[in-house]
């Protein structure tokens, strides 16, 4: 019974966990350690291993890459094992993050083939140490494989590996960069460069994104770009049509279909389309004036369902000497009116007739629609009401 428990635990060590990671680690440092000498940096460690069936890629013919990765982890522990490294930073409290990895595959290292890892030190700095694994097939002894890692030493000081360094053999030899190296740096620091500049630019488009509506004055741009590109300019009586799509962005709480408030939302880029299309714009910006929505009553008269095309038609209906009085439909392609929208435009710095000056079919003004007539009165009732408050 008590092995099977013991099965039971290894089993679920195996799976919770890289379980021959930790014990090849454990292995390589405790026969480092008592059954090989010490060394100096500049001398050449040795680490063997079998390439195994855990080892091999997909079409079980050769060692994996990382595989090989994994494999240096264990040559640089027996390293820093040897020469005094490992020691010496848990007496300083400096810790050792591998930073960067470069292989080069010469040959592949078959299956079942036994193998050996040489580790050299080969370069330091102030920050990092730089070791070259040769990966080398017993039989043949062939250079299969070439890996140059890069090791951070991390502590409490900017010269971290001149104190990890100090006093261990070998130690006052500081070898010179290797050319090799110093072109993999320089690649690494354009790589750096370009990650940073990425990083800026992720940065403020999403702080952007944080402190305005992006989305809003993307859509007025494109909007207005492809009016201006594939729409010819028209009357000041005809109807300009924009077409949207009901997303997840624009629905309810519930995810059914389109919220209020995104209703009003896209009536400005329907507003705005009209305006270009039909001169009005061109004219505002001449005389330095501006529309202000001054009030607006929409009906909803059906819900636009998530992922729904639907287009909204716009038409001047009525104008004073400081108002506009606009109509928008939200129409869905069977035709059904989902919504319908009147909206008071205030006309600020400007009056009609400048507004309107040489636009095609402002030449009479069309007789107050009804409907508006009656919208006029209860706004006016309203504000009276508002009036005697103050």
């Amino acid at each position: 019974m008590v092995c099977f428990y013991i099965i039971i635990a290894f089993v679920f060590l195996h799976v919770i966990c890289d379980l021959n990671y930790f014990l090849r680690t454990i292995f390589t440092v405790i026969t480092s350690r008592f059954c090989e000498n010490k060394c100096s940096l500049d001398d050449v460690t040795t680490i063997y291993g079998l390439c195994t069936l855990q080892d091999c890629d997909v079409f079980f013919k050769s060692i994996r890459t990382a595989r090989l990765v994994r494999e240096i982890d264990f040559a640089r522990y027996h390293f820093y094992e040897r020469v005094g490294i490992y020691e010496r930073s848990i007496q300083s409290g400096i810790k050792s993050l591998q930073g960067s990895t470069m292989t080069v595959v010469y040959e592949p290292l078959p299956i079942f083939a036994l193998y050996k890892i040489t580790t050299k030190l080969v370069y330091w700095d102030e920050r990092s140490l730089f070791f070259e694994h040769e990966v080398i097939t017993l039989r043949d002894g062939k250079v299969r494989h070439l890996l140059i890692s890069r090791q951070y030493a991390i502590g409490s000081t900017k010269a971290t590996t001149k104190v990890l360094l100090k006093g261990l053999p070998g130690s006052s030899n500081i070898p010179k960069c290797p050319s090799h190296i110093e072109c993999w740096l320089r690649s690494m620091q354009k790589s750096s460069n370009k990650l940073r500049n990425k990083h800026i630019i992720v940065s403020i488009i999403a702080l952007a994104y944080i402190f305005w509506d992006v989305n809003y004055f993307l859509r007025i741009a494109f909007t207005i770009g492809i009016g201006r590109l594939f729409k010819k300019k028209c009357s000041i009586k005809d109807s300009t049509t924009i077409y949207g799509f009901c997303t997840t962005q624009d629905v309810d709480i519930f995810l059914r279909h389109m919220n209020n408030a995104r209703y009003v939302r896209e009536l400005d880029f329907a507003r705005f389309h009209f305006y270009d299309a039909t001169g009005i714009y061109k004219n505002i910006k001449a005389v330095d004036g501006h529309a202000l929505q001054g009030a607006s009553t929409i009906r909803y008269r059906r819900t636009i369902p998530i992922f729904t095309p639907y287009k909204v038609e716009t038409k001047l209906l009525y104008w004073e000497d400081k108002t506009m009085f606009i109509e928008q439909k939200f129409v869905t392609f069977d035709g059904f009116v989902r919504a319908i929208v009147l909206s008071r435009q205030n006309l600020i710095n400007v009056d009609a007739d400048t507004l309107l000056k040489n636009i095609p079919g402002a030449e009479s003004r069309p007789e107050c629609p009804e409907e508006i007539k009656h919208w006029l009165d209860a706004i006016e009732i309203s504000s009276a009401r508002l009036r005697k408050k103050d």
